[in-house]
Parts: C-alpha cells; sequence; structure tokens
C-alpha cells in the first residue's frame, strides 16, 4: 500500500481561502495551523462538524499519513472510517490552541501498526520533546519575571535557532551548573530549528572537530521578549556565504512588517505574487478571464 506522506486534503478538497471563511464563522479566537496524524492500517476521511448529519468533507486521511489544516479553537474534526457502505466514527478531536499535534494511535491489538517505521518514528520524536520539555520545567531559573512584565518564569514558549556557519552545530540546555544535558537539537548550515523553552534558560552552541571533541561556539540566554536566535558567521567563517546574505535579507523584511502592521510575518520569504486572485463581483452570475502562469485562459 502506498503511503501518502504530508498530504494538504484541505486544500485538495475546497478553495483555501472559501475553506477559512466557512470555518471562521462564528468563532471567537485567532486562527492556527495544526497537523493530524493517523497511525492505523486503514485509509479514513476527515471531516468538519458543521452541523449536517455527514459534516463537511475536508480529505482523505491515509494510513500511517498525516494532514495540516488551519482551524480555529473549539472546532471539532472527525475521523470517519467507510466499510461497505457503514460509516463509523473512528475518532473526534476538539481543536484547542495550546495543542497542535493530533494522533491517532495504533489499536493495541494490531502488532503490524505498533511495529510500523513511522509510527516507531513518532515515538521516538514524542519522547525526546516530551522529555525536553519536562527537564526544562522542572528546573525553572530562579528569575520571576524577564522582561515588560507578561511573561513568567512558568510560562513556556517557542523559540528558533538559526545556524549560519559553514558546519553543522549541537546544542544542549546548560543546567546552570557546568553540567551540558539534553541535547536540544544538531543544526546543518543555513537550517534554521524550533524548540519550547523557558524564560532565563541558558542554552550551550558547539561544534565538533575533526576528533570528535565539542567546541565551544556561543552562548543563548533565553528571553520571552525573543524568539529568534542567530549564530551569525564571523570574517571569513561564512560571512560572505549567499545563503547568509539572503537571511540578513530576510530578517529586514520581517522586521520592516512588523513595524508597519503590528504583525509578525508568517509566509515564505521572498514572498510570492499570490496565485489566485479574488475580484470583486458587481453581480451574481458575472464572469472574469483570469490569465494564468500556465495554460490556457
Amino acid at each position: 500500500r502506498r503511503i501518502q506522506k504530508r498530504s494538504c486534503p484541505t486544500r485538495q478538497a475546497m478553495p483555501g481561502l472559501f475553506f477559512l471563511f466557512v470555518l471562521a464563522q462564528g468563532v471567537t479566537g485567532d486562527r492556527f495551523d495544526i497537523n493530524i496524524f493517523n497511525f492505523r492500517l486503514v485509509d479514513l476521511e476527515l471531516r468538519w462538524q458543521d452541523g449536517t448529519e455527514e459534516g463537511m468533507f475536508l480529505g482523505p486521511l491515509p494510513a500511517m499519513g498525516s494532514s495540516f489544516h488551519s482551524t480555529f479553537p473549539g472546532h471539532v474534526f472527525v475521523l470517519v472510517h467507510y466499510a461497505e457502505g457503514t460509516r463509523n466514527v473512528v475518532s473526534t478531536f476538539t481543536m484547542d490552541p495550546k495543542q497542535r499535534n493530533y494522533v491517532l494511535e495504533p489499536e493495541p491489538s494490531d502488532a503490524e501498526a505498533l511495529k510500523h517505521p513511522d509510527y516507531l518514528r513518532h515515538l521516538s520524536k514524542e519522547k525526546h520533546r516530551v522529555g525536553l520539555e519536562e527537564v526544562l520545567k522542572l528546573n525553572l531559573p530562579e528569575v520571576k519575571v524577564l522582561g515588560p512584565g507578561k511573561e513568567t518564569r512558568e510560562n513556556g514558549f517557542d523559540v528558533k535557532l538559526w545556524n549560519m556557519l559553514p558546519f553543522p552545530v549541537e546544542t544542549f540546555w546548560d543546567d546552570g551548573k557546568g553540567k551540558l544535558t539534553s541535547q536540544v537539537n544538531i543544526s546543518e548550515h543555513s537550517e534554521g530549528s524550533g524548540f519550547r523553552t523557558y524564560a532565563g534558560h541558558i542554552f550551550q552552541v558547539k561544534r565538533r572537530n575533526s576528533a570528535g571533541e565539542l567546541e565551544h561556539v556561543q552562548s543563548l540566554i533565553m528571553s520571552a521578549n525573543q524568539t529568534r536566535y542567530i549564530i551569525a558567521p564571523s570574517s571569513g567563517d561564512g560571512e560572505d556565504h549567499p545563503a547568509y546574505a539572503r537571511f540578513k535579507e530576510m530578517v529586514v523584511f520581517e522586521e520592516d512588517y512588523k513595524s508597519r502592521t503590528g504583525l509578525d510575518w508568517k509566509g515564505e520569504y521572498p514572498p510570492r505574487v499570490p496565485i489566485f486572485n479574488i475580484h470583486a463581483a458587481g453581480a451574481l452570475g458575472q464572469t472574469k478571464a483570469v490569465k494564468l502562469r500556465q495554460g490556457p485562459q
């Protein structure tokens, strides 16, 4: 059986802007992104409970597959299995902004699914993520507040680390007693990687020399007011690399966008002209000819 990876059935099922318009009706709260994983060996359908008996079809969710969606707080997604004309609801998920991944676990009696490489890979990532968060949460720094007033030490937040050096680096959490524990990630050149942390925590960035020994690169102290940390190159150490020049352009663009709109830029860079445009219609039934980048009008 072909396993479909990272499919996006929302966009396959209906135009994305219309879908978000429908989902947004009657909700309070901001839109957020989620992932839904199906770790069973049966193909399912994903539906949104829109008040109808069947629910709105969003797309297929294949066996050992996943899908990405934008949604709103309180919405309910349903996983449905159809067999011999019978509709069986397998699971329901209520959307919570604090939860971004929703997982349908294998049946306890399904040995094949439990041993499937994709599910084992998921368990390994989840164990590392949960373990690291628990270690960081149990070792909160003594400071009560860091920054202007909003984030206390009990509040975790997400940060992203960008490695602009021409070699991989490894990031470790510093327990404050000279001991490095809980490796956070390994970042390749010009790669960004994210993790969850707490205000006041310290991370040490290291590189491995030719003998395989760790060498110090940089220390990072987490601030609730900063979500992006850059391991920047120095002269002769990748400073002229095209990837670093492009990254600096991206930073300038994002800061300018933030100053003009008050919002964080979350799209790709450089931004592209929208592929689909919405034109105001003067009356029902009006048609417009649109010239596509590829293909006929």
